[in-house]
């Protein structure tokens, strides 16, 4: 099964390099890269697609995986990765299959914690009850920061589904509740401060996402787990 990281544009994205490093542990074939290509990219061993970017970073993200979708050499199967996600342990595909719980749960979260909500709350609810509108009841939530496995033909499908901003920024969960019929419910995997961080709690878990703000105090402990370079950098 190949990988497909959709990439922003940015300086240094040290963060990729050492997710890369991280596909040692899982089984995977090809590696895609759709959107930037940072310098460090051994583009002998990586496929890149460029594309175009949008005015919204959601849609921009939509179309770097819909482009994917498309592209004939990719696996009819493929894991989607972000380059701020890290496997820090052994895994294998049947591992990826997991969910965040209720959308609307996660709703009442923010509504109960946030002060004010922040826009990318906003969008979740949002876009919770577009997928109520579209025969959902109790929509699941996708939007962890973790590997999710996705089918091209079935992600083309949604594409006329996902229709504005809201939905484009839940794509994940639009797609899983379409077609991911089952799945393990655990707590979302990204480090979003620097003082919850503990190397000897997150060390045990299986993966790992960091929040830009965190990169600094969070590198020493990644860059320990990954060392060696691997063949997708120069």
């Amino acid at each position: 099964m190949d990988i497909v990281y959709p990439v922003k544009q940015t300086a240094l994205n040290e963060e990729l390099r050492y997710s890369l490093r991280s596909l040692s542990n899982i089984k995977h074939d090809k590696v895609f890269i759709v959107g930037d290509c940072p310098n460090f990219i051994n583009t002998e061993t990586v496929f890149y697609i460029p594309t175009n970017k949008f005015s919204s970073r959601y849609e921009t993200t939509t179309n770097n995986i819909k482009v994917s979708c498309e592209c004939k050499e990719l696996s009819d199967n493929f894991i989607l990765m972000n380059d701020d996600f890290f496997i820090l342990n052994r895994i294998t595909e049947e591992d990826l299959n997991l969910n965040r719980g209720l959308l609307r749960e996660q709703v009442k979260f923010y509504h109960k914690n946030h002060h004010p909500l922040t826009n990318y709350d906003t969008l979740v609810e949002k876009a919770t009850s577009e997928l109520i509108k579209q025969g959902f009841e109790n929509p699941i939530s996708y939007e962890l920061h973790a590997p999710i496995i996705v089918n091209k033909k079935n992600f083309l499908s949604i594409l006329n589904k996902v229709n504005n901003e809201a939905l484009h920024c839940c794509k994940r969960s639009v797609y899983g509740n379409y077609f991911i019929k089952e799945g393990k419910t655990i707590e979302d995997v990204k480090v979003l401060s620097r003082t919850n961080f503990r190397p000897e709690i997150q060390g045990k878990y299986n993966l790992l996402s960091v929040s830009e703000s965190c990169w600094g105090r969070i590198k020493p402990f990644i860059s320990s787990k990954f060392p060696t370079k691997s063949i997708y950098e120069r």
